[in-house]
């Protein structure tokens, strides 16, 4: 779907993936910046590994900050692979269960502005979960479910 979009899309267009941690894969990481030329803000799980620029290693969840503050790292490495990705933001506020470990592309975007994308897709997500419902919504999931040709239709 995404090598589709990138076709469809006039040149000059800058594309970010916001994606949860179901999506958080270093394969997905280098399709996204190396292949389609998309930018990225992908949460993932905090029990993977992060080196910082200097060699530091620690679980994501352990570069959280005092108090929750988040924390930046430019020039890190995820997984067991050490992986380059350009940033990573681990935050925890008051009241989250679980920290957020974002793992994003580019340097430039100051840490807040990639913490606050995030509640932006979860919005998103509860909009489609609405319009889904048949009784509230559009009732998309019948749809979803009838025979189409030709059509594929992402959920």
């Amino acid at each position: 779907m995404l090598r589709r979009l990138a076709e469809l899309l006039p040149a000059g267009v800058h594309v970010t993936v916001v994606a949860d941690r179901g999506f958080g894969d270093q394969k997905l990481y280098g399709v996204l910046t190396e292949e389609l030329k998309f930018d990225f803000a992908i949460r993932f799980r905090g029990n993977i590994g992060v080196t910082a620029a200097d060699g530091e290693a620690r679980t994501a969840a352990e570069w959280v900050g005092a108090g929750g503050r988040a924390r930046t790292l430019r020039g890190a490495m995820v997984t067991a692979d050490d992986y380059p990705v350009a940033t990573v933001v681990c935050v925890q506020a008051r009241g989250m269960k679980e920290p957020w470990c974002l793992a994003a592309s580019t340097t430039d975007t100051p840490a807040r502005a990639l913490i606050n994308l995030y509640p932006r897709r979860w919005a998103i997500e509860c909009g489609l979960r609405d319009a889904k419902d048949i009784r509230f919504g559009m009732g998309w999931d019948r749809c979803m479910s009838a025979p189409r040709s030709g059509v594929t239709v992402f959920g």
